[in-house]
């Protein structure tokens, strides 16, 4: 490692300390304490405001027993903190690192079977392998058949790009993780990339750790082991979501970075070019943009000014990204949509995002903050709030790894606060390896209670592992089963046509599934997009099958109160499914 890394590497173990002045015996059992007392306050303001978001019912249905079993641990530990001094030291395996990355790809390639039947919930995930399957074929974007284009609404009718039908149907997404996901489909099948993309992120944390701290390999083990049994982290990585990648991308740009030298910035700069184009525009930037600061802070101009300019071309290629279909859109009629210029789409979305902005979405981000508090290890968020003074006194990476994590919770604030499904939350995924290693940093200020601080690690991981772990685990696959249970009742009714009345079944969308290769089911459409005349012409032409709340409620899906639901145009024919 050179010298100039210094200022991001080695002051961690120079001279610092930051263990708390106090003598007695109970300062590790009052951060426990503290941290309790604040999730219980949090989680009773939660359970008085009593929204009616997508959060907020699964905050009750998932997050609320675990937040309770967390607080109720971290209250005994800290009440009898001398019981932690008597628990037998037990030393951590040799190649403890290897056994947790390959233990991360096992859960998570055996759960995407185990827990999810290998079911894409949400439209993200399905969007994913849909436009895997496009880039695994060649192509750019899936043509459409013409008898079925005058329908291409009701057949995709959400996430789209903005261009014609004669050219095709592709994800208004950027491709990243899509061709990620293709590739394994090409190799060792893209039920893996998620799995392998997580045992990248635990690798690449404990590589960080070690060179932020390569005179003190048990503490480099906390970060990975936090991160390894952190529920958001595994059962995310059971899906095709996006976050997964993030993470492990932002992780190698981080190992990279630390590096200092000509080919680490080389690399951070490639990794930097995928990540930013793995799903969103936005997220990656915001985890760079604190290190580029640091460099301006520490006068290293000419390297900063090399990530400024690589970064600027980075953004401005992946926001014209768009701009790469419109050979598709020039080769249809004059009559069809033009393909989106991407710098007037990005501008747009921004603006469309900025207009729903109310200030009571603080309120959905408490439950987003709740929710990701009950997704991982009991002790990550007390450890992080321990590193408070390694952040102050910009000990090695601790300020930037916290600013970038502000940055995310700030944007998503203003622009999009409602993360839909999401285990945990997602949005702050790709920052977990920011928590992690803050966590490290906090790790360090208890040194000299480190029987306390030992005992109270193995008493909460074995909590994970034995208790909060299973019941998300249970939980995710209780509210996975009936869209499963839905959806394979629609792939095998035997019609030409299945239309989805949507009008009293929540998230109908992840029941509108059209693969992009042929698969021999039929043509499921949203009766809601559906105009009269286009209902007659169907019934005319096809074997038109009807699903609606009733088949819904017998897979196990509950419905919406007939008060929010939107009724769906009159349909004059289709055999009902099977109930």
């Amino acid at each position: 490692m050179s010298d100039r890394a210094a200022p991001f590497v080695e002051r961690s173990e120079l001279g610092r300390d930051f263990r708390n002045p106090d003598p007695g015996s109970t300062v590790f059992a009052r951060f426990l304490r503290g941290y309790a007392v604040r999730l219980l306050a949090l989680a009773a303001c939660a359970l008085a405001i009593r929204g009616d978001s997508t959060a907020n019912e699964l905050f009750l249905r998932q997050d609320l027993p675990v937040i309770g079993l967390s607080v109720a641990l971290l209250l005994c530990l800290s009440a009898w903190p001398h019981l932690l001094r008597n628990i037998p030291a037990v030393s951590p395996p040799r190649h403890m690192p290897a056994l947790l990355v390959g233990l991360v790809f096992v859960v998570a390639a055996s759960g995407t079977w185990l827990v999810f039947g290998n079911f894409d919930l949400t439209r993200d995930e399905f969007m994913a392998n849909f436009d895997a399957d496009v880039f695994a074929s060649g192509r750019r974007a899936w043509p459409i058949a013409a008898e079925w284009r005058p329908f291409s609404d009701a057949l995709m009718p959400l996430f789209m790009r903005g261009i014609p039908v004669e050219a095709g149907w592709i994800s208004n997404y950027l491709p990243g993780n899509a061709l990620l996901r293709a590739l394994a489909q090409l190799t060792i099948g893209r039920e893996f990339a998620s799995p392998a993309m997580a045992a990248v992120a635990a690798l690449a944390t404990w590589r960080i750790a070690r060179t932020l701290w390569p005179q003190s390999p048990r503490r480099a083990l906390i970060p990975v082991l936090l991160l390894t049994l952190s529920p958001q982290f595994l059962v995310t990585a059971m899906t095709p979501f996006a976050a997964t990648s993030h993470l492990a991308f932002n992780l190698l740009w981080l190992l990279c970075f630390l590096q200092d030298n000509r080919r680490g910035d080389a690399c951070a700069l490639a990794f930097g070019f995928v990540a930013t184009g793995l799903h969103q525009i936005l997220f990656h930037p915001l985890f760079v943009a604190p290190f580029i600061v640091e460099l301006l802070i520490a006068r290293r101009f000419r390297r900063a000014g090399l990530f400024i300019a690589g970064y600027g071309l980075i953004s401005l290629f992946w926001a014209l990204y768009p701009q790469l279909f419109q050979p598709l859109a020039s080769t249809v009629s004059e009559g069809g949509r033009g393909a989106t210029d991407g710098l007037s789409q990005l501008a747009g979305t921004i603006v469309m995002l900025l207009s729903t902005f109310k200030i009571s979405n603080i309120l959905l981000m408490l439950l987003n903050l709740l929710r990701f508090a009950a997704w991982q290890h009991i002790l990550l968020l007390v450890l992080v709030g321990c590193a408070w003074p390694a952040i102050k006194q910009a000990q090695g990476i601790a300020r930037p790894l916290l600013a970038g994590v502000v940055l995310l919770l700030i944007a998503t604030f203003i622009l999009i606060p409602e993360q839909g499904h999401g285990w945990g939350y997602r949005y702050l995924h790709g920052f977990l390896g920011s928590f992690c290693l803050l966590a490290g940093y906090g790790w360090q200020r208890f040194d000299r209670f480190a029987d306390e601080r030992r005992a109270a690690l193995m008493l909460t991981t074995a909590a994970m592992a034995v208790l909060v772990m299973p019941f998300q685990m249970i939980r995710t696959h209780n509210l996975v089963a009936p869209y499963r249970t839905a959806s394979a009742a629609i792939r095998s009714s035997g019609g030409d046509v299945v239309l989805i009345d949507g009008s009293a079944i929540p998230f109908t969308v992840n029941l509108v599934r059209n693969a992009a290769l042929p698969d021999g089911g039929p043509k499921v459409m949203d009766l809601q997009t559906l105009s009269s005349s286009q209902v007659i012409d169907l019934c005319a032409r096809y074997d038109v099958r009807l699903f609606d709340a009733r088949h819904a409620s017998k897979a196990g899906i509950a419905l919406m109160p007939l008060t929010a639901a939107t009724p769906a145009p009159a349909i004059g024919c289709g055999k009902p499914l099977p109930l």
